[in-house]
């Protein structure tokens, strides 16, 4: 687990990346925002303001969708400095606060007509059980309404513009900006709605659910959208977006915060509206490290105003705590709509933590404290260094690999024994030249197959093998004889078969044609590139699924393999110029 070395957000947060510097992408991204020109783009919501509002007076100018929270006082706010007159749409939060109901009801107060669509919250129920124990979400009905609601409402009243408020993934206005293609079609809307993979019609049958059960959660039809013009913007994108200002404009209309520091968070403005959002924050830092705390400390350090020691110890002292409560209601209580008790809840929390986060005892169980908090392996203070073990048993050409590793910027170092230290890195390569049975009789000798193996198989470092190491990889070899390999992805080694006017051993270029695009370790590499061999024998998969590419050669062989985080290439990468390279460059970033 690896941390910005800018802020305290981890690596393991989806869609976050690295660049040579360890500083992620959402710091550079603000870093950039110095670079826009906002008194441009204030002068571009004008004129879209301008272009969507009602001419007649007849219908109102936009749909505002709103929850109990300080950013939709603060959309509410801003939408009013404009002149617009906004349709406020709420869809129901799953499990309502007193303090969400009364800033919902000081939101009408601003002088705004304003609907409600309250789910059926028995269906609601039934909805939030799916979501915790298929894919560890309370709240995916509620994100998902927050995406057609407000929608059906646009189709329903001939709203064609709807406002949102931050898009933390995107820098771009929304489908209101693009002048050629401007409707918010159900693929646009898709990408935003949070359905980590289960579709509304997944639930047709579950828990008893029917279709006519699902109305308020399904996108109205394409044709619909496309009639009333429905588009959108996000509001972030035309004023600079910070929710700490937005909760002080809010809190200056109206707006209440808590009497303290909301549960799992390092402030008292934000999530105030749901008893069941500390669940969801809390199954996000069991998958990935880290909850509402980071969030909130990364936001308030890029604006410099805490320091990183700072953000550290308030993550520490409020991230990932075990949700005994949230905003003054028990666990017990916000589950007894689900029909789940607490115990049952514990075990749906251990089945979906990441246990290569998280401590773990002897037999696999998951280490807490007395208060059932959780024990994570990485800290931010941890200064994170990429390491590449190359592992050399006297058949490899080391220093060539050596020399790659080294031009794509990371320490390495070489080990030839099992006496040196194997933990201390982050990736491992086996490189090799020469026999089968020579080099697993080398490596038996040395002591290092067992630390091969637990390498790989119990601490999941990625291991790459080049060549002899690929076919080592496997789980028998026949040259000589039948010899054992490391059994690490099943199969066999066995000679080429070459084909009239082939020669052996295949010494060379020769094109590699990818069996599956999308993995990581074909990243920026075209199609059908050349890489260099020089190999008589071949390792043929047990699994077809392991097989990432073959190359047309004596028939054609498997040139590319993998099982999870173990990979072997055939051809030598560290002799294949530009894709070779590149290759050695996706193996390090996973």
């Amino acid at each position: 687990m690896r941390y910005c070395k800018k802020c305290v957000m981890p690596d393991t947060k989806p869609d976050l990346s690295f660049d040579e510097e360890g500083i992620c992408n959402a710091c550079r991204n603000f870093e950039r925002r110095k670079e826009i020109d906002w008194s441009q783009r204030k002068s571009e919501l004008v004129e879209l303001a301008e272009k969507y509002k009602s001419k007649d007076g007849s219908n109102w100018d936009c749909i505002v969708p709103v929850s109990g929270g300080k950013d939709s006082t603060y959309q509410v706010i801003k939408m009013l400095q404009l002149g617009f007159n906004p349709l406020c749409v709420t869809s129901t939060t799953c499990d309502l606060s007193a303090i969400g109901r009364r800033n919902i009801e000081n939101i009408k107060h601003l002088g705004v007509d304003y609907v409600e669509f309250s789910p059926n919250p028995n269906i609601r129920a039934k909805l939030n059980r799916v979501g915790l124990t298929q894919v560890g979400d309370i709240s995916w009905p509620e994100h998902v309404g927050i995406f057609t609601i407000p929608i059906r409402a646009a189709v329903q009243y001939n709203i064609p513009l709807i406002v949102w408020g931050e898009n933390s993934q995107h820098e771009y206005g929304g489908p209101a900006a693009d002048v050629e293609n401007n409707v918010l079609t159900r693929r646009w809307l898709e990408e935003f709605g949070g359905l980590l993979g289960m579709r509304v019609t997944d639930m047709i049958g579950l828990e008893g659910i029917r279709k006519q059960d699902l109305i308020a959660y399904s996108y109205p039809t394409d044709e619909e959208l496309a009639r009333v013009g429905v588009t959108g913007i996000f509001l972030g994108y035309y004023i600079p977006w910070d929710g700490y200002s937005n909760a002080l404009l809010a809190q200056a209309n109206g707006f209440q915060s808590y009497e303290k520091t909301v549960e799992g968070s390092v402030v008292n403005y934000e999530n105030l509206d749901n008893h069941q959002t500390g669940i969801h924050d809390y199954f996000k830092y069991l998958k990935f490290g880290f909850g509402r705390a980071t969030d909130i400390a990364c936001l308030h350090l890029r604006r410099g105003r805490i320091t990183r020691e700072d953000a550290i110890a308030m993550v520490d002292k409020h991230d990932g705590k075990f949700p005994h409560s949230y905003l003054g209601k028990s666990l017990a209580e916000i589950l007894e709509p689900l029909d789940m008790s607490v115990d049952e809840f514990v075990k749906i929390s251990d089945r979906f933590t990441n246990k290569k986060i998280f401590a773990t005892d002897s037999r696999g169980g998951l280490v807490k404290d007395k208060y059932g908090n959780l024990k994570k392996l990485a800290h931010p203070s941890t200064h994170y260094e990429m390491k590449v073990l190359i592992i050399d048993y006297g058949m490899g050409n080391v220093g060539s690999v050596k020399r790659a590793i080294e031009e794509c910027g990371v320490d390495n170092v070489i080990v030839s024994h099992h006496d040196y230290d194997f933990e201390d890195c982050t990736h491992a390569i086996l490189p090799g030249v020469g026999a089968f049975p020579d080099a697993m009789a080398t490596l038996n000798e040395r002591g290092i197959t067992d630390r091969i193996k637990k390498l790989a198989i119990d601490d999941k470092i990625p291991l790459l093998g080049i060549c002899l190491g690929m076919q080592l990889l496997a789980s028998k070899g026949t040259e000589v004889s039948f010899q054992d390999g490391l059994d690490l992805i099943p199969g066999i080694v066995q000679a080429l078969e070459p084909a009239i006017g082939e020669r052996i051993p295949h010494v060379g270029w020769n094109e590699v044609q990818f069996t599956n695009r999308s993995d990581e370790m074909l990243n920026e590499i075209r199609d059908q590139s050349d890489f260099y061999f020089v190999h008589s024998y071949h390792f043929i998969p047990k699994n077809e699924e392991n097989i990432l590419a073959y190359t047309p050669y004596a028939g054609k062989f498997v040139s590319m393999i993998r099982c999870g985080n173990i990979i072997g290439a055939q051809f030598h990468p560290e002799k294949s110029s530009t894709a070779g390279f590149q290759l050695l460059k996706n193996f390090l970033n996973i």
